[in-house]
C-alpha cells in the first residue's frame, strides 16, 4: 500500500457545493445592502474562510465581514448546506480505501459542525475515520492546522505516507507545509495551473484517477 492515510478536502473534492454556497453569498450581500457581483466572480468563496472573502469582495471592515458571514449562515443552516451533491465515484472511492485498510479523513475549512452534517447526509460516516473542520468563528481554519490535527487524530507519525487531496492551492500549500504528499484534483474549483504552481506532487482528473493512484 502506497499510503497509510488519505485526507480529503470537502468542497470541490468530495462534494460539488457551488449552488448552496453561492446562493448564500448572494443572499448575505443583498440582505446587508451590498452590490452582488456576477455569479462567475463569486467562486472564490468556495474554499477560503468566508470573512476573508467577504472583506476582499466588498472592501468592508472585519466587523461587517462577520455580519455578512452570519447572514450567510442564516440561509446556509436550513437550506444551503444540502444544496450540493457528491462527485461521481467518490463514495465508491472512500469505501474502497476503507475496505483496503487505508485510513480516510476529511480536513476542511468549512465549520466542522456543517461538515459532519453533510457527511452524515450522504451516508459516509462508516468510511470516514476522522473529520476535522474549522470552528464557527473560523478559528483553526488553515489547511496546515487541519492536516496536522487530522494526522494526530489518526495516530500517524510518518506523514510521507499520508496524502492530502484537494482542489485549491490552499490544500496543496497546507499539505506541503505539513509534510504530506499533495494531490490536486482538477474537477473541482481550482485550475490545473493553480495546483501545479502551488507544487502539487500528484494530479487527478476524476475519482477513478484517485483510485488508481491510491489502490
Amino acid at each position: 500500500m502506497r499510503y497509510n492515510a488519505v485526507l480529503f478536502d470537502l468542497d470541490g473534492t468530495i462534494i460539488k457545493s457551488e449552488e448552496g454556497i453561492l446562493n448564500c453569498v448572494e443572499y448575505a450581500l443583498r440582505e446587508r445592502g451590498h452590490a452582488v457581483p456576477p455569479r462567475a466572480e463569486l467562486y472564490s468563496f468556495i474554499g477560503p474562510p468566508l470573512p476573508t472573502e467577504f472583506a476582499r469582495v466588498t472592501g468592508c471592515d472585519a466587523a461587517e465581514a462577520e455580519e455578512l458571514t452570519e447572514k450567510y449562515r442564516e440561509r446556509y443552516r436550513p437550506l444551503g448546506i444540502f444544496e450540493c451533491e457528491l462527485y461521481d465515484g467518490i463514495a465508491d472511492l472512500l469505501t474502497a480505501l476503507h475496505e483496503a485498510g487505508v485510513k480516510v479523513a476529511i480536513a476542511t475549512s468549512k465549520p466542522e459542525i456543517f461538515a459532519k452534517q453533510i457527511v452524515t447526509h450522504f451516508g459516509l460516516d462508516p468510511v470516514v475515520d476522522v473529520l476535522v473542520g474549522a470552528g464557527l468563528d473560523e478559528c483553526h481554519s488553515s489547511k496546515f492546522h487541519l492536516i496536522t490535527t487530522a494526522c494526530e487524530q489518526l495516530g500517524i507519525d510518518d506523514r510521507t505516507k499520508v496524502v492530502m487531496v484537494g482542489d485549491r492551492c490552499f490544500d496543496v500549500e497546507g499539505a506541503l507545509a505539513a509534510g504530506t504528499v499533495a494531490c490536486g484534483v482538477t474537477y473541482g474549483y481550482g485550475s490545473q495551473q493553480e495546483l501545479t504552481e502551488a507544487g502539487a506532487h500528484l494530479l487527478a482528473h476524476s475519482a477513478a484517477d484517485l483510485k488508481s493512484l491510491f489502490l
